[in-house]
């Protein structure tokens, strides 16, 4: 586990640097490692009762060393489950989302694929299990992103509906992050080790 960073009277500058720190460390990951531990955490994903018990599954299109989602996308393809993708709409600091195959994904804001135009919506309130990309993640479930803003509108938008979940490497958990009053903890983190629940500290698993 990456270590916590004394803290800092900038709550800004504090994010902003171990958005760097946890970058840096993602990035060196070794590729091999890198490719058991996403079948790891998908495994773990698969486990989880949320998965079971849902009939759409929103999850996201790996870019910049995020986990790659691409075994649980063919899960649920196989299992008959549908797959939603997050979609930015303008004027909209809510994600939308929206139904496609992996390989229907087109180029969308931030590098990161989406839906192509025309893609047929899925109201949040059908959406089970939301896997969430992020660049840290601590004990307690809270998450860093981008710095966007667009996950945390959309986690608290969905708060007792879709399980909420992020997915992370292990290297990617420090003990504690930097938090200010918009930020939305998730439910549950997955990593290759261990399933992470809000309140209720780690449970190991493989």
């Amino acid at each position: 586990m990456t270590p916590s960073p004394p803290p800092f009277p900038d709550l800004s500058l504090a994010k902003a640097q171990l958005r760097q720190q946890l970058t840096a460390t993602r990035a060196r990951f070794d590729s091999a490692a890198r490719a058991a531990a996403d079948g790891a955490i998908a495994r773990l994903v698969l486990s989880l009762p949320s998965w079971r018990s849902s009939e759409v599954v929103a999850l996201y299109a790996a870019t910049g060393g995020e986990v790659d989602t691409g075994a649980i996308a063919a899960a649920a393809r196989r299992e008959g489950k549908s797959l939603a993708w997050p979609v930015i709409v303008a004027g909209d600091r809510k994600l939308s989302f929206a139904l496609a195959e992996p390989e229907a994904l087109v180029p969308g804001p931030f590098g990161v694929r989406r839906p192509p135009p025309g893609a047929a919506e899925v109201a949040r309130g059908e959406i089970g299990l939301l896997l969430v990309p992020g660049i840290g993640f601590d004990l307690r479930c809270n998450r860093l992103g981008r710095g966007a803003g667009y996950y945390d509108a959309t986690l608290a938008a969905l708060q007792g509906r879709a399980e909420r979940v992020g997915l992370a490497f292990d290297l990617q958990v420090v003990e504690a992050l930097p938090r200010e009053s918009h930020d939305v903890a998730l439910d549950a983190v997955v990593t290759e080790t261990r399933l992470l629940r809000a309140g209720t500290g780690p449970a190991t698993g493989r």
